[in-house]
């Protein structure tokens, strides 16, 4: 199964795994060569149903697409509702790609 991840991307296709539980495999960004993924308003959804069950704050990056608009990162926050969640970052694919990883040699 791992040979297949690292040759095409995604679970989608590996041997032995059936259709009906690709979804367990599902996460917020969608893979280059494939088309699954969870909506970042899914993950902020998610975040807020477990909050009241924590007795601190989850901790989570709501990663949303290159495509998102300024509006689309501007309501992410308010998805969850009244139950959102006090420790959120939003990070937008490719905004910066590399650049927390970037140093000057010398």
């Amino acid at each position: 199964m791992a040979s297949h991840i690292d040759g095409s991307g995604t679970m989608k296709g590996a041997p032995g795994l059936k259709p009906e539980h690709l979804p367990v495999f599902d996460c917020s960004l969608r893979p280059a060569n494939g088309t699954r993924f969870i909506h970042h308003v899914g993950h902020v959804r998610m975040m807020a149903a477990v909050q009241p069950f924590l007795s601190g704050a989850s901790s989570k990056t709501i990663n949303m697409p290159e495509e998102s608009t300024v509006d689309d990162i501007m309501n992410a926050p308010a998805a969850a509702g009244p139950a959102r969640d006090p420790c959120e970052a939003i990070v937008r694919r490719a905004a910066g790609r590399g650049g927390g990883m970037a140093r000057a040699s010398g």
